[in-house]
């Protein structure tokens, strides 16, 4: 088992941190060095937005409907766009600026661009998808094809024997 001591952690059976600097582990090194390199674009990867929107996913009958939350981000700084079935949602949330020029003491609001991809279903039909903008969400409606779409079918009564010989001008006993 490793204990920690200071910020080190080091093996049992060793008396002193001191003989260890080989096997010294800082946890979060690491983990921090391949954060960095992914939000620099590194490495091939694309950098990752500052901030991802929440997305709640409802499937009714007849369409699916999607809310993302994005307060603060104007209606005319979002970009909804389909392309071979794949939905992208992006956007951008501006740092705001106070008028007066002060700046600002502390800022905990995450803010820049972001993009969502969403996979839609082949029951969706996307050249009728329709989006609307209301309190900080973004509502997407996405309508079903109409034949993915649930058919009531109406079952018949077959007529009696005896009406069935009425309707037969062929039988003989008619």
């Amino acid at each position: 088992m490793l204990q920690n001591t200071r910020t080190r952690l080091v093996a049992p059976g060793f008396a002193s941190a001191a003989g260890l600097e080989a096997l010294a582990f800082e946890p979060w090194t690491e983990l921090t060095r391949q954060m960095d390199r992914l939000a620099a674009g590194h490495d091939g990867a694309e950098p990752m937005p500052a901030w991802v929107p929440a997305v709640d996913v409802e499937e009714r009958e007849d369409a699916v409907v999607l809310a993302f939350e994005v307060p603060g981000v104007a209606p005319d700084a979002l970009d909804v766009t389909v392309h071979d079935r794949v939905l992208t949602v992006s956007g951008e949330r501006r740092l705001g600026r106070r008028e007066d020029g002060t700046a600002a003491y502390r800022l905990e609001r995450r803010h820049g661009r972001f993009a969502r991809r969403l996979t839609l279903p082949k029951t969706v039909d996307p050249d009728r998808i329709e989006a609307r903008h209301e309190h900080g969400v973004l509502y997407l409606h996405l309508p079903k094809r109409p034949e993915a779409q649930p058919r009531r079918i109406t079952v018949s009564v077959a007529p009696s024997t005896a009406d069935q010989r009425q309707l037969d001008p062929g039988r003989a006993d008619a």
